[in-house]
C-alpha cells in the first residue's frame, strides 16, 4: 500500500473495524496519518461513529480498547 494513497487507507481504516490488521498494513496506515489531515479526520469520524454506535447498541460500559487495537 503506498503512503501516499488515501482511497487505500481509509479502506484499511474501514477493514480495522471488521479485523485486525497486518503490521504491515498498521504500519502503512499509522505513517500516512502522520501526514495527511483527511485521513486523521475520517478515522476521527469513524472513531466517533463507532462509539456512537455502541452507546445506542447499550455496550457503552464495555471497554473499547478490547476492540479498538
Amino acid at each position: 500500500m503506498p503512503l501516499g494513497n488515501c482511497a487505500n487507507v481509509t479502506r484499511s481504516l474501514s477493514d480495522k473495524l471488521d479485523r485486525p490488521l497486518t503490521a504491515l498494513e498498521s504500519a502503512h496506515v499509522h505513517a500516512h496519518l502522520l501526514m495527511c489531515a483527511g485521513c486523521r479526520a475520517y478515522a476521527a469520524q469513524i472513531a466517533t461513529l463507532r462509539a456512537i454506535s455502541r452507546r445506542v447498541a447499550g455496550y457503552a460500559d464495555v471497554a473499547a480498547t478490547s476492540l479498538d487495537n
